[in-house]
């Protein structure tokens, strides 16, 4: 077989969460570390479920506070519910499963809880600039701004390799697969950071784009308007308002053909179209002005 297969072992949750005997954090560290050495570096070590349900999983904070001793190893959890989340969260767990059952009646019996329960509370933690999924997929720091890489794939992240001259990072295998990459992004960004910073966002821009790595330089408000494919697409067009002048504002989203639909006028002012709206319905103009005395328009 010329693939690699990804092993996720769970003994050290399932495996021992029905012992009628309650089984130390230490030898539950002592089962891991032979996991380890055996080769396996995706470990679902714990349930962060309440211990009344599961007397075997109560030691879920210890255990998880020494995941830090075993590098290169990706640890995740088991959570029921928002509780559980929020206490794997605050334990430093990076990597969670969510249980969920197929059935409505097996998760009333497995979590007590209906199957729309378990769906609604739980959310993601943020993650702020990076892609969840991918990496390096993010901001990163250039010698004069932000920029956005998305090396996400491995041809990609390879042509990223070979541009930055440390082809060593495609076969190291903390990088080597996407999910390697994802579980090792910190690390991986703390790597290639001090390289951004090398080089001005427009080099970077105009470099990664010839190497094939979308890419693309983090603008302000000004500078979203004057990027020539902005222009080009003619996305921002010029509006005059009564109130505030000569504008330029966002386009038509959608455009028929060559010609992008053009804006026709500035957004009204409060009230300014009161009598035409209210006489194409009936309204008179005596009425009108009989509204607008009484400050109901």
């Amino acid at each position: 077989m010329g693939e690699k297969i990804n092993i996720l072992d769970v003994s050290a949750r399932d495996g021992l969460q029905n012992e009628s005997r309650l089984i130390s954090t230490a030898d539950k560290l002592t089962l891991i570390a032979k996991l380890v050495q055996a080769g396996v570096r995706d470990i679902q070590a714990t349930s962060f479920v309440h211990p009344r349900w599961v007397p075997q999983m109560a030691d879920a904070e210890a255990l998880a506070a020494h995941f830090g001793e075993f590098p290169g190893v990706r640890f995740s959890a088991l959570v029921p519910n928002v509780k559980g989340y929020e206490r794997a969260v605050a334990s430093g767990v990076r990597y969670l499963e969510f249980v969920l059952s197929a059935s409505d009646t097996f998760n009333r019996k497995n979590l007590n809880r209906t199957l729309s329960e378990s769906l609604c509370g739980v959310v993601p933690q943020p993650m702020g600039n990076e892609n969840f999924t991918a990496a390096p997929s993010g901001t990163f720091r250039t010698a004069d701004r932000l920029l956005n890489i998305a090396a996400n794939e491995d041809s990609q992240y390879h042509s990223l390799c070979d541009l930055i001259e440390r082809t060593d990072l495609k076969t190291d295998p903390r990088f080597a697969t996407p999910k390697a990459r994802s579980a090792n992004r910190d690390v991986l960004t703390e790597i290639l950071m001090p390289i951004t910073r090398q080089k001005t966002s427009a080099e970077w821009v105009r470099l990664l784009n010839d190497a094939g790595v979308p890419c693309g330089p983090i603008y302000r408000v000004d500078e979203s308007f004057a990027d020539p494919q902005v222009r080009h697409l003619k996305m921002a067009q010029p509006v005059r308002s009564p109130a505030l002048g000569d504008l330029t504002i966002l386009g038509h989203p959608v455009s028929h053909g060559e010609t992008r639909l053009p804006i026709r006028t500035a957004a009204p002012e409060l009230g300014q179209d009161n009598e035409e709206i209210l006489t194409s319905i009936g309204y008179s103009k005596e009425q009108i002005a009989d509204l607008a005395q009484r400050g109901i328009i």
